[in-house]
């Protein structure tokens, strides 16, 4: 049986206790022993039961990654560009003038502001007349505006710079930790500190960097100079480091290895409704400008003005595509054109995707061709903005409201050659007046038979990283009971054959696997496996939907299996004598099904008991 918190619990964390009376589909779910309401609480679920205030999903993406959020704009995710933000004794960490970790630097040597005993202490050196600093050098990062932050706490010393280094210049902010106040700050800078209990600040300072980004420091400092003598015991406490491309400090993102990027929790456009965690596999825009249309597209019979509108991350940044006067606008591709040329794989599905909006006209030809215009293409669609209609020439076509007058426009085809442009035409008839158009924002060629988030580029392919939410170790314990329990999921998926929840112990011997739908039946279906022995699957019935909201209970014990769908009788299958042990829970994919990953997570919870049948039915209508 699951243990009991010693302490009740927030909202979208953990629950105390076991199962209540009454089987509503709201009183039902406070019983829950796990309630992830991502879509309501918009966290990764709080552990309150320790000090600590970590998450209890774990949650990784080694890149940044863009989402929708309430206001309807898309926004990029908090991505910390510095590698092991909280082990300051890692070698990445060049220390100059501060005594070495372990033989005066102390690892771990107070508690830090999450309540956990991982801060460090720095201690300087007895040089003369020096600066003691600690610093991640050769960053290398190109000419932009970043955040450099750390948390800080007065030790022996209470003063603190932070300097970033880029193109020989050098700009300091100082800060005094006994009474939270920024001291000093060089012309182009903006420090800040906030308190955050407990003798905590968080210092930042924000620059935007004349030339390349090299080094991020901290020195410690005493009466306002970073200038002075040590004496070989002195210090101050630091933790969690961070560098992120913004003109705003955002929330804290933890790194080890690799950078980090924020969980999203993705809004409809248009409604904005909260939709939950989104969790995505790995892609890559292929085009080399997503948002300058007047750098390396190239346009035919056509101009761009570049700026033009406010596009829907909310800046101004959409270009706008018009005709040449006098040029017929049939939409035939020997005209006015505008085109990338790539090269593809072939045999290979791809997407197009871009944002557009009327600009004077309001028909758009598109597509993926293997010629300078739409001849011999690989997907050919016509959108009319104005009647929403789609004309699918070849392959297969979208067009979606996103708000503020501007639509997601997709074009899915599959090559026969490796050569490859990504057109766009106008298409609506008659004759350019030479100022009326389209606007263009964010386009997106993608491997893959559906678009996902957008992801920016300025130059050159980016790869958005794969999102991975799991839970293991005693945040998995706590809450997970090996003999019997059920899931329950309400989420969306943008296609068949994806993994919506994994239970397992590291790998695919010993596992329990919750499918959004699964390629050949197209239904909702579960599985289990026992020492590599396939229990079989049971199907829940129905027929998958692209990116539906459905509601899915998977009961299991030794006393058999039951899956319920959107309130269906509920499909029973026997269990085996035995149940597989299992240690951790994996969202959208596992690290066994690394390609099966993709979709919103609204709601997940877990309760250590097969519950009945009805109640199945009850909860997922």
């Amino acid at each position: 049986m699951t243990k009991a918190l010693r302490t009740s619990v927030r909202t979208g964390g953990l629950r105390q206790g076991g199962l209540q009376a009454g089987l509503g589909s709201d009183s039902i779910f406070a019983t829950a022993s796990l309630d992830l309401n991502f879509a309501v609480n918009k966290n990764l679920g709080t552990l309150v039961d320790a000090t600590t205030g970590s998450n209890l999903v774990d949650f990784t993406r080694a890149s940044s990654g863009t989402y929708v959020g309430s206001d309807g704009l898309i926004k990029t995710a908090v991505t910390n560009l510095l590698l092991q933000s909280e082990e300051f004794d890692d070698a990445s960490w060049i220390q100059t003038r501060t005594l070495p970790f372990g033989s005066g630097s102390v690892a771990n040597a107070t508690l830090a502001p999450n309540g956990t005993l991982t801060a460090d202490k720095v201690v300087e050196d007895t040089t003369v007349n020096a600066n003691h600093i600690i610093y991640k050098g050769s960053l290398g990062l190109a000419s932009a505006v970043y955040s450099f932050s750390v948390y800080a706490k007065a030790a022996e010393r209470s003063q603190l710079f932070l300097r970033l280094d880029a193109g020989g210049g050098q700009k300091n902010v100082s800060y005094d930790l006994s009474t939270g106040t920024v001291l000093a700050q060089a012309a182009g800078t903006l420090g800040s500190i906030t308190s955050v209990g407990n003798g905590w600040y968080r210092c930042t300072n924000t620059l935007t960097t004349p030339a390349t980004l090299t080094n991020a420091v901290f020195m410690l400092a005493v009466s306002g100079t970073p200038f002075y003598t040590g004496d070989g015991t002195s210090g101050i406490y630091i933790w969690g480091a961070q560098l992120e491309q913004s003109s705003t400090v955002g929330e804290y993102v933890p790194t080890t290895s690799t950078i980090n990027s924020a969980p999203r929790f993705d809004h409809d456009p248009t409604t904005g409704e909260s939709l939950g965690l989104l969790v995505e596999k790995s892609r890559t825009n292929l085009l080399l400008q997503s948002e300058d249309f007047s750098t390396t597209w190239v346009d035919s019979f056509a101009s761009i003005s570049t700026n033009t509108a406010i596009a829907p991350n909310g800046i101004t940044s959409a270009d706008t595509f018009i005709p040449d006067s006098g040029v017929t606008i049939s939409g035939n591709g020997n005209f006015h054109n505008l085109r990338q040329a790539l090269t593809v794989l072939n045999a290979t599905t791809y997407t197009l995707s871009c944002y557009v909006k009327p600009a004077g006209y309001s028909v758009l030809r598109f597509g993926l061709s293997s010629q300078l215009n739409l001849v011999n293409n690989y997907s050919d669609i016509t959108v009319n903005l104005t009647t929403l209609s789609v004309t699918q020439t070849l392959g297969t076509g979208t067009v979606i409201p996103v708000g503020n007058g501007w639509y997601q426009i997709t074009a899915t085809g599959t090559t026969t050659g490796t050569t490859a442009y990504a057109v766009f035409i106008v298409a609506d008839g008659g004759t350019a007046d030479g100022t009326s158009g389209i606007y263009l924002w964010g386009a997106q060629l993608e491997e893959g038979s559906f678009p996902t988030s957008y992801i920016p580029t300025e130059g050159s392919e980016v790869t958005r990283a794969a999102d991975v939410a799991s839970i293991s170790g005693s945040n998995f314990s706590s809450w997970y009971r090996q003999d019997e329990g059920t899931i329950f999921a309400r989420y969306d998926q943008p296609e068949k054959g994806l993994s919506l929840a994994v239970i397992n112990d590291g790998t695919s011997s010993n596992s329990i696997v919750l499918f959004g739908a699964t390629v050949t039946s197209q239904q909702i279906s579960a599985n289990m496996t026992i020492s590599a022995a396939n229990q079989g699957r049971i199907d829940a019935g129905g027929s998958f939907v692209a990116n539906a909201t459905s509601k899915v209970a998977l009961a299991t014990s030794t006393n058999g299996r039951g899956l319920s769908c959107n309130g269906s009788a509920v499909t029973a299958s026997a269990s085996p004598s035995s149940m597989p042990t299992l240690s951790e829970l994996q969202l959208q994919g596992s690290s066994s099904f690394t390609a099966r990953r993709g979709g919103h997570i609204a709601r997940f919870a877990y309760w250590p008991q097969r519950l009945p049948n009805d109640t199945l039915q009850t909860i997922t209508q």
